[in-house]
Order: C-alpha cells, then structure tokens, then sequence
C-alpha cells in the first residue's frame, strides 16, 4: 500500500486522518514502517509527529524516540532499543535528543525546548532517492538532513517510540489540516 499510513505491527493500535494516518503505541519500545513506499530514484515528502497524553506542544519526550526512513525489508524485531534504531544498517533516523547515527544524520540545531523536536512538532521529511538526501524541517524551518540513502531498495518511514501510549502521526505535507481547528486550518497558518 502506498499513502500516508502505518503498516500494522506489535501492539501499535492504527487509526485514519483526514490528511493520514496515526498508530498509537500500547507497549513501548516498538518500531514501526509506514505504508509510503518511496522507490530508488524517486523523490517523496511527509511530515511525521509524536505526542503524548498531558503534555504541551515542543515538551520533552523522554529521550531516545526516533524517526526517519527505513528499508523496507528492515526487520523490525531486532531494534529493541534505541542505540538499535540509531545503529541499524538499514534506518536513517533523527532522535528527539539529537543521540543520531552522525554518518547519516548529524546533529540539528536544537528547539528553544533543548530539543531536536518535541512533542507534537512537525518533522517534515523531503526525500531525494537520485542524490541520496532527505532535508529535514522541523516547523516549517530546515533543520538538517538524513544523508548515504541508498541506491537500491524501498525506503518508507519509520519510527521507533520508547514510551508507551505515544502516538506517531504521518501526514501529507501538501494537505496538512490542524484538527484542533475542525480540520479546516492548515497547520502553519
């Protein structure tokens, strides 16, 4: 399936959006693809955003929750912690706490917050498979970049969550739509 979706796996549970899709994690340290299909030499963007229950947008996390892209033939069950979704061979991810691979992604500049992003910003992704490149904004303003995408194989999102009841959100960029405002209000307006 291609889309702004989730694959289902572990004990995420999915739910549609208007602009995408959502997957909740009801026991932590789980990872996750997304259902976007992304081909050699093709380019894609989405727009990736992890909240929790009780905390205020830009907050902290907690530490060590990643997101990014992945093969598509990554097998999920050996990241079991997050120095495996940091070192696996086949995730190119930016940590909330800037804890990265820095051959695939060096540090970005942090959030007022002391964050590489928090809670319910959003990570935008613009993928380019013929250079290898994904750009990374977070808000709205270019942060820095998942660099050695390789040439062969799908990539699709990803992400790895360290806390349970975490949701990830994955959205159209082009069709972002705030649902706090009845889903009519672009996002960045």
């Amino acid at each position: 399936e291609n889309g702004y979706g989730w694959i289902p796996h572990g004990s995420y549970e999915l739910e549609a959006l208007a602009d995408g899709g959502s997957a909740r994690s009801i026991r932590d340290k789980q990872a996750i693809l997304g259902s976007l299909c992304i081909a050699p030499g093709a380019s894609a963007k989405f727009v990736l955003s992890v909240s929790r229950p009780d905390t205020k947008r830009g907050d902290s996390l907690g530490s060590m929750n990643y997101i990014g892209l992945a093969l598509s033939s990554c097998d999920l069950s050996e990241i079991s912690y997050h120095s495996d979704a940091r070192d696996n061979e086949s995730v190119w991810a930016l940590a909330d706490d800037n804890d990265n691979n820095e051959e695939r992604c060096a540090k970005v500049p942090e959030s007022a917050e002391g964050r590489a992003w928090g809670n319910r910003d959003c990570v935008e992704f613009h993928v380019d498979r013929s250079e290898g490149v994904c750009a990374i904004l977070r808000n709205g303003e270019a942060v820095g970049k998942l660099t050695g995408l390789p040439d062969e194989g799908e990539l699709r999102p990803f992400a790895w969550l360290y806390n349970d009841n975490t949701t990830i959100s994955i959205r159209d960029p082009d069709n972002l739509v705030d649902p706090n405002a009845g889903g009519e209000l672009a996002v960045f307006e």
